[in-house]
C-alpha cells in the first residue's frame, strides 16, 4: 500500500472512531489541513466540547494541545487555552476573566472560574503553607494536607486530602521501630505500592505544584535511603531504588543516569520507569549500556515475557472447566492486554540495539566466529517471536525486526525463509529479495525447516495462498520441501469447513439469532489458486476444494477427499485413512468433556460414513495389504463407537478377505478375523434387541 493510501485510510479511520487528537497530529505533520479542511474543523469542534464539558476532556486537551502548532481561531479554545495556562502558572485569573464572546459552555466554566477566584483564600495564606512543604518537608504530616486541600479547588483538593492519607506510609520508614531493623524492617512491596498510589494521585496535578506536594514524601525516602546506604549489597540496593520508579529522579537528582545505569544491569524492572510514556524511559535508558550490559537485560527481559505468557491458560479442557474459581479468564486478559504490547515493544527496542551493536563489529569478525553467531542468535531470535507475534502491533515492525536479524548475519535459513514468507504476505518486495539474495548464500533447507515454517506460521499464507509464491517459484521442482504447505492448506480449509457447524451449536460462541454464514477462507483460497495455476503442487489443494463445492463438509465430499488423497499418494492413503479415524475419536473425547455438540456429532459420524465407504469401495485394495498395515486400521476401525448394524455388508466382506489371509497361509489375520465375528455377533444382537423395543412401543 502507497504511503498515500495509508495516510488516507488513517484519516478515515481516526475520523469515524472519534480519535480526533490523533488525526490532529496527523493532518499536520504531514501538511494535509486544507486538503482535510472539514475533518481538521469538525475534529477541533469536538475536542474543543468535550474539554468544556468533561474534566476528562480538558485534561487530555492540556496533555495534547501542546504537540500542535496551528492551534483555531475559536473563543472556546482561547479559554480554555487561558484556563490551562492558569492551572500551570503561566497565566492569571485576569487572563481567563477578560475574554468575552464566549460559547455557552464556555461561559458557565469562566463562570464557574470566577465564582472559584472570588473564594479562595488569599494569596499569601497559600503562599505560607507551601513554604512549610518546601522548607520543613520531613515535619509535614496528615494535618497539613488537609490544610492545604481545603484552599484547593475541587479538582485538587481530593488529591491533596489523598496525599495526606499516604504521608503516614513515607514517615513510617523512619521511625525507630523500622529504623533499629535495618534492611530486614524494609517492605519492597510496600514502597512499589507508595509509589504506583503517588503517581497516580499526582498524575493530574500541574507540574510545579506536584513537585511541592511530593517533596516530604521524597525527603522522608531520601533519609531511609541515606540510613541504608553503608549496609547495602547490590542486589538489595537495586531492588529498594527499582521498586520507585516514579521517585527514583527526585530521590537521585543530577546522578540519575549513573543510578539508572547501575540498576538496569541488576534489576530489569527498573527500565520501565513509572511515567506516562514508559518506553521513551526504557529506550533512553537502553541507548547508554553497553553490548554486554544490554545481552543481560535482554536476559531478564525474556524470562519475563515468558513468565508473562506463562500465565495462559492451558486449555486442557477437563481441567479447564473442572473449576471455574482456578482461573479468571477477565483478569488473565487484561493483564494481558497492559503487559505484553510494552513487554514486545521493549523486547523489540532492545533487540534493535543489541543488533545495530553486532553489525558494526561485523568487519571483524572470521568466517567462523560469524557462523557461530548464527547458531547462537537464529534460534533465541525466533524463540521470543513466537512468543511475541501476536503482540507485535504492526507488520512493518515485524519486518523492520527481520531486516535488522539479516543485516547482523544473525540469521540463519529458518530466518531466511520467514523473512520471505512475511515479506511476501506484506508485499515488501525490497526486503524480500534481500532476503532471497541471503539465502543464496547458505545450504538448502530441510523438510523440518519446512515444516517448522509452515506449521508455526500458517496465518502469513492462510487463507491468503498468494503468499507462498515465492517460495513455490524458489523450489518447486523440490515437491518433499513443498508438500507440507499443501497438507496444512487442506488441514486449515477442514477447519473452516467445519467451525460454522461448531459454531451454530456451541453456547460458548453462540451469537444471539444471527445466522451462521459459510466460512470466507475457500472462496480466498479459491480466488488465490487462480493467480497460481502453473503450481502443480497446489494440486491436492484444488482437489480439495472441488471435493467442497459448496463450502460445506458433507460425507460425499469427505469420500471424495479420500479418493483424492489415493490419486495423489497412492502408498499413504491407507495411513491417512487410520488418521482419519483417530482424529474422529480424539474429538469425540474432548466432546464429552467439552461441549455436548449436536454438529460435532454430525461431523464425526460423516467422517466415518466416508472412510466406510471409501474401504468399502477399494476392497480389494484393502484385501491384498500386508497386516502390519492392515491390523492398526481395523483395529481402529472396529473399536469406533460410530459401529452399527447398518455396517454389517462391510463387516461380512472385510471378514471374506480375512479369511482368504487365512487361507493362504497368513496366520496373523486370524485373530483379526474373529474380532470382526464377534462384532458382527454383537450388533446383531443389538439390532434385534432394538427392533424387539420398538415392536412393544407399537
Amino acid at each position: 500500500m502507497s504511503k498515500k493510501k495509508r495516510i488516507r485510510r488513517d484519516i478515515d479511520k481516526y475520523f469515524r472512531s472519534g480519535r480526533y487528537w490523533e488525526l490532529l497530529r496527523l493532518l499536520e505533520s504531514e501538511g494535509l489541513v486544507s486538503a482535510n479542511a472539514n475533518e481538521y474543523r469538525e475534529s477541533w469542534k469536538s475536542v474543543i466540547g468535550d474539554a468544556l464539558k468533561r474534566e476528562r476532556g480538558f485534561d487530555q486537551f492540556r496533555g495534547e494541545v501542546g504537540a500542535l502548532k496551528s492551534p483555531p481561531n475559536d473563543p472556546g479554545f482561547r479559554f480554555l487555552a487561558r484556563l490551562a495556562g492558569f492551572i500551570e502558572g503561566r497565566n492569571t485569573a485576569e487572563d481567563v476573566l477578560e475574554l468575552k464572546g464566549l460559547p455557552p459552555d464556555a461561559e458557565r466554566l469562566r463562570s464557574n472560574f470566577a465564582d472559584f477566584i472570588s473564594s479562595q483564600p488569599t494569596g499569601d495564606k497559600l503562599r505560607t503553607v507551601l513554604q512549610k512543604f518546601i522548607l520543613e518537608p520531613a515535619k509535614i504530616t496528615r494535618r497539613h494536607y488537609e490544610q492545604l486541600a481545603g484552599m484547593l479547588p475541587d479538582a485538587l483538593r481530593k488529591s491533596a486530602s489523598d496525599l495526606g492519607e499516604l504521608i503516614a506510609s513515607a514517615r513510617r520508614f523512619n521511625n525507630k521501630a523500622v529504623a533499629s531493623g535495618g534492611w530486614d524492617a524494609i517492605g519492597i512491596s510496600d514502597l512499589q505500592k507508595l509509589d504506583r498510589s503517588l503517581l497516580a494521585r499526582t498524575d493530574a496535578m500541574p507540574t510545579g505544584f506536584r513537585e511541592v506536594l511530593l517533596h516530604p514524601f521524597v525527603r522522608n525516602l531520601a533519609l531511609m535511603c541515606q540510613r541504608l546506604a553503608p549496609e547495602a549489597l547490590i542486589n538489595q540496593a537495586s531492588q529498594l531504588v527499582g521498586s520507585m520508579p516514579f521517585l527514583l529522579p527526585r530521590l537521585a537528582g543530577e546522578k540519575l543516569d549513573e543510578v539508572e545505569r547501575k540498576l538496569s544491569i541488576n534489576c530489569r524492572q527498573s527500565m520501565d520507569g513509572n511515567t506516562e510514556n514508559r518506553h521513551d524511559d526504557f529506550a533512553r535508558k537502553a541507548e547508554s549500556l553497553s553490548i554486554e550490559e544490554k545481552l543481560a537485560l535482554l536476559s531478564d527481559l525474556r524470562l519475563e515475557v515468558r513468565s508473562n505468557r506463562s500465565g495462559e491458560p492451558d486449555l486442557d479442557f477437563s481441567d479447564f472447566f473442572d473449576d471455574e474459581e482456578e482461573w479468571d479468564d477477565d483478569a488473565f486478559a487484561q493483564e494481558q492486554n497492559q503487559h505484553m504490547p510494552q513487554l514486545t515493544e521493549q523486547l523489540l527496542f532492545l533487540y534493535g540495539r543489541i543488533l545495530a551493536d553486532i553489525s558494526s563489529r561485523l568487519p571483524g569478525l572470521s568466517p567462523r566466529e560469524k557462523k557461530e553467531l548464527v547458531r547462537v542468535m537464529e534460534p533465541i531470535v525466533l524463540q521470543d517471536l513466537e512468543f511475541t507475534r501476536n503482540s507485535i502491533q504492526s507488520g512493518q515492525k515485524l519486518m523492520d525486526f527481520l531486516d535488522a536479524v539479516l543485516k547482523a548475519n544473525c540469521a540463519g535459513v529458518r530466518t531466511g525463509l520467514l523473512t520471505v514468507l512475511i515479506c511476501s504476505h506484506y508485499r515488501n518486495g525490497g526486503l524480500r529479495k534481500r532476503a532471497e539474495k541471503y539465502l543464496d548464500q547458505l545450504a538448502s533447507p530441510t523438510q523440518q525447516d519446512m515444516e517448522w515454517l509452515a506449521t508455526q506460521w500458517a496465518g502469513y499464507y492462510y487463507p491468503k495462498v498468494g503468499s507462498l509464491k515465492p517460495l513455490l517459484t524458489r523450489y518447486e521442482q523440490n515437491e518433499g520441501l513443498l508438500g507440507i504447505f499443501a497438507t496444512q492448506i487442506c488441514s486449515s480449509l477442514e477447519l473452516s469447513l467445519c467451525e460454522p457447524l461448531i459454531l451454530a451449536d456451541t453456547p460458548l460462541f453462540r451469537l444471539g439469532d444471527r445466522k451462521i454464514n459459510k466460512p470466507a477462507e475457500p472462496g480466498i483460497v479459491r480466488r488465490e489458486l487462480d493467480a497460481l495455476a502453473e503450481y502443480k503442487l497446489l494440486d491436492l489443494v484444488r482437489n480439495y476444494l472441488r471435493c467442497h463445492p459448496e463450502d460445506r463438509f458433507t460425507v460425499d465430499g469427505h469420500l471424495c477427499w479420500l479418493n483424492a488423497v489415493r490419486s495423489h499418494r497412492p502408498a499413504g492413503v491407507w495411513q491417512f485413512a487410520l488418521n482419519e479415524l483417530r482424529r474422529g475419536g480424539r474429538v469425540e473425547n474432548m466432546e464429552d468433556d467439552f461441549f455436548p455438540l449436536k454438529s460435532l456429532d454430525r461431523m464425526i459420524t460423516e467422517k466415518f460414513e466416508a472412510v466406510i465407504l471409501f474401504m468399502t469401495e477399494h476392497s480389494d485394495e484393502l484385501a491384498t495389504l500386508p497386516m502390519a498395515s492392515l491390523d492398526p486400521l481395523l483395529n481402529e476401525l472396529l473399536a469406533h463407537p460410530r459401529i452399527r448394524p447398518g455396517h454389517a455388508p462391510f463387516l461380512i466382506r472385510l471378514e471374506k478377505a480375512l479369511a482368504g489371509k487365512v487361507e493362504a497361509g497368513e496366520t496373523g489375520a486370524r485373530q483379526a478375523m474373529d474380532k470382526i465375528r464377534r462384532l458382527m455377533l454383537k450388533l446383531v444382537k443389538s439390532g434385534s434387541k432394538n427392533s424387539s423395543k420398538r415392536k412393544h412401543r407399537r
